[in-house]
């Protein structure tokens, strides 16, 4: 009897036999002479013999089997064993990169027989793969190093763009531990040697209390810097505050603020052009407004800016009123805006406050106790940190 006969007949005596083989089948086990086993070389007594149906279906068959390390075959498979314990691995490639696995230890008793259903994982790198992604990880740990390195050092220099990057890592945490008073520090260096940007960013601290004392009068003035120094937030912080509106009027100095920040690409501004061109009845051009200003707030939550983020996510309620993905992405930026709070920026508590807020009056499912939980605790946070308007709400929200 040939050994491929001798294996198929064995393998329909284990499913007969409930893969349990009877001691007297032992001695059909027995390989030919010098053939080797999973325990090794060389003869064994039948008692010490097993067999191993390794069995799979579907794509789990083809993956390459290998006992303790020694490649064996490709699933489906029947193999005679030596006693004792076994490592069972199955791999397939799915390309050069990635594959899927099955991985079991267990024990076998001569003159038994045992089976093992091989069911593939997911995808997965393979171990060089994982290797490679490991090594460009510390690459470019290490180029991140070197550029933050080489912003401190051009920044120490007096380079203005160098020292509103720093003031930016500094206030987002890239690369830096949050610390808002470097970043205000780093702001105030780079607006006075001229970069209209630290100017509207430092502004807009100062005016919201992001992270500094609320400070109006300081704000303005590095608003009204960074609007003489073009900057296109800086053009529409200054129409929002300096122009406010008369009614439901916008004032034509505010406008013309807002048309020259828009077409800086300020996200802000191209709101509220959107708006202004709504109420003209421009459509075409209020839809243009409405798709530059959500991809440019997209732009910036992408640096994981809570206050872009917030933008974005409200530009599908303003834009588009869809809901669902209004309640997605303000979801993504009450989480930025929390880990600001946890560095101390009471302005970002009261901002995840307004969001759980807003979410409690959009939400239509069975989160309603869950929202208005987190909004008052939110509060409560912002009004611990300082925020006055934490307190006022506290006192006056209401969810009805």
């Amino acid at each position: 009897m040939t050994n491929r006969l001798r294996h198929h007949l064995l393998g329909l005596a284990l499913v007969q036999a409930a893969l349990v083989l009877p001691l007297d089948l032992a001695a059909q086990t027995r390989p030919a002479k010098g053939a080797a086993t999973a325990g090794g070389p060389g003869a064994a007594t039948a008692a010490e013999r097993a067999v191993l149906r390794v069995a799979c279906e579907g794509d789990n068959v083809g993956a390459a089997i290998t006992l303790n390390g020694r490649f064996k075959g490709e699933c489906p498979v029947d193999i005679t064993v030596l006693e004792g314990r076994i490592q069972l691995r199955a791999v397939k490639q799915v390309d050069d990169s990635r594959e899927r696995t099955f991985e079991q230890g267990f024990s076998v008793v001569g003159g038994t027989g045992k089976r093992i259903d091989v069911v593939l994982g997911p995808v997965q790198l393979t171990a060089d793969a994982q290797q490679r992604e490991s090594q460009r990880a510390k690459e470019a740990q290490q180029r991140k190093a070197d550029a933050l390195a080489a912003a401190i050092k051009a920044a120490e220099g007096g380079d203005a763009s160098a020292m509103y990057s720093l003031g930016r890592r500094f206030e987002l945490g890239h690369g830096l531990p949050i610390d808002y008073a470097q970043a205000a520090a780093w702001y105030g260096k780079a607006a006075d040697a001229g970069d209209g940007r630290a100017a509207s960013q430092l502004g807009y601290m100062y005016l919201a209390g992001s992270g500094v004392r609320s400070d109006k009068p300081t704000a303005m003035k590095f608003i009204k810097k960074a609007a003489d120094l073009n900057d296109p937030r800086g053009l529409g912080l200054w129409a929002l505050n300096g122009y406010p509106m008369r009614g439901n009027d916008f004032a034509p100095e505010a406008i013309s603020l807002y048309q020259r920040g828009a077409e800086g690409g300020d996200p802000q501004s191209q709101h509220f052009m959107y708006v202004i061109g709504s109420a003209a009845g421009q459509s075409a051009k209020s839809q243009e407004w409405a798709r530059m200003s959500r991809e440019g707030y997209r732009r910036q939550a992408e640096d994981g800016d809570f206050i872009a983020m917030f933008g974005f996510a409200d530009s599908y309620r303003y834009f588009e009123y869809d809901n669902a993905r209004y309640m997605e992405f303000t979801r993504d930026a009450i989480g930025a805006a929390e880990k600001a709070a946890a560095a101390g920026n009471s302005w970002a508590a009261l901002k995840v406050a307004l969001a759980h807020y807003d979410l409690f009056h959009a939400d239509s499912g069975g989160n309603k106790d869950a929202e208005k939980a987190a909004a008052r605790e939110w509060l409560k946070k912002a009004a611990d940190l300082g925020e006055p308007q934490g307190k006022w709400g506290l006192a006056n929200m209401t969810f009805d």
